[in-house]
């Protein structure tokens, strides 16, 4: 009998694009959305609201660890 595996996860999500999860599941922390279109509304304002900085820092600290990795 064969094995039977989960399916691929393929993600349109790029690398340097992962460290938003953390901050952006703490901004959404005890909200209730009715629906998908709330939840979609509830994480562009965080996105937007985000100044450079923050995607700067993201994107160093994920250099960072990529040369710490190697």
């Amino acid at each position: 009998m064969g094995q039977i595996g989960s399916p691929g996860l393929q993600s349109d999500l790029a690398p340097s694009e992962f460290h938003l999860f953390a901050t952006l599941s703490v901004a959404l922390l005890g909200c209730h959305f009715q629906n998908n279109d709330e939840v979609k509304r509830a994480t562009r304002q965080f996105l937007s609201s985000r100044d450079k900085e923050f995607y700067k820092s993201g994107y160093f600290k994920l250099i960072a660890r990529f040369i710490s990795n190697v």
